[in-house]
């Protein structure tokens, strides 16, 4: 799990990477917890920090993202200036960061977070910088100046970008603008963000489930990258990959659940509506888009 706390005394283990919280303490952990209830590991992240989104990969490592100010510990950066967001990988046994790094030119937040089998990590928020870095860009600039969502892939060393770019649209009915608050990979490589957007411009496809704009609320869409072809608008707050490639949707305070019909050519069969109940099973949990 992680968080953020002002606790000094917030319970870290012998060994850890960092065990204590100075001065006046607000800051990230990361916890293991064991099968039993037990401790793996407790650490602080370090800086001023604010996590938000947690992943873990087939090692063990854990990678986290979310709001950073001063003093984020780098490691193997891609960016040592100081902005809004950050990206940290931690080693399995919760002893060292393999890398650490801002993310992003002021204004930025980290929502989720993704890992692929490469070991890639995948940053998505919202960002109101017009200086976001950006790399094989899909949007190139900022659409709307209070927010525009994000997507972030990281080499597997943090160091560098495969892409990142802005995504979103002009916002013209409220001061929310787009936010991404989920990303998920699925076994074909594809990548699956979900949030919300107030924008009627948001970007659709063709094959949209759902064109209509809902113009008063917060209406929540989502994307899809494919690896080889690239940005495919799919349309919530988190997104999970099934291994067949079906896609659900969760809306956290209803919990209200929905499968969405077989889309795009290179998707397989849908699981079915019983299999969703089983979030072990690795099933896209998903939201309906609200007109």
């Amino acid at each position: 799990m992680t968080g953020s706390t002002n606790s000094a005394d917030f319970p870290t283990t012998p060994g850890a990477f960092n065990t204590t919280c100075t001065g006046f303490c607000n800051t990230s952990f990361v916890t293991k917890v064991l099968a039993d209830g037990g401790l793996g590991y407790s650490t602080f992240m370090g800086g001023v920090t604010g996590a938000w989104a947690i992943v873990v990969d087939s090692a063990g490592a854990a990678y986290i993202t979310g709001g950073a100010g001063s003093g984020l510990p780098l490691v193997n950066a891609f960016q040592s200036v100081p902005a809004g967001g950050f990206a940290q990988k931690l080693k399995p046994d919760g002893t060292a960061l393999d890398y650490s790094t801002y993310l992003g030119g002021g204004g930025d937040w980290g929502r989720g977070i993704a890992v692929d089998t490469s070991g890639s990590a995948y940053v998505v928020g919202s960002t109101s910088a017009m200086n976001f870095p950006l790399k094989n860009a899909l949007q190139s600039s900022l659409l709307y100046p209070l927010s525009n969502a994000f997507i972030t892939k990281f080499s597997p060393d943090g160091a560098s970008l495969a892409f990142s770019t802005y995504l979103g649209g002009t916002s013209p009915f409220n001061s929310a603008g787009d936010v991404a608050t989920g990303v998920a990979i699925d076994p074909l490589g594809n990548i699956h963000i979900t949030g919300t957007s107030s924008s009627c411009e948001f970007p659709l496809s063709l094959n949209a489930f759902n064109t209509d704009c809902g113009r008063i609320s917060t209406d929540p869409e989502v994307f899809r990258r494919h690896p080889e072809l690239g940005w495919q608008p799919d349309s919530v707050f988190h997104v999970h990959a099934e291994r067949t490639g079906g896609i659900f949707t969760r809306n956290r305070s209803r919990q209200e659940r929905q499968q969405l019909r077989r889309r795009h050519y290179d998707f397989e069969q849908l699981s079915s509506a019983e299999s969703h109940r089983n979030i072990t099973a690795g099933v896209i949990e998903w939201f309906r888009h609200r007109t």
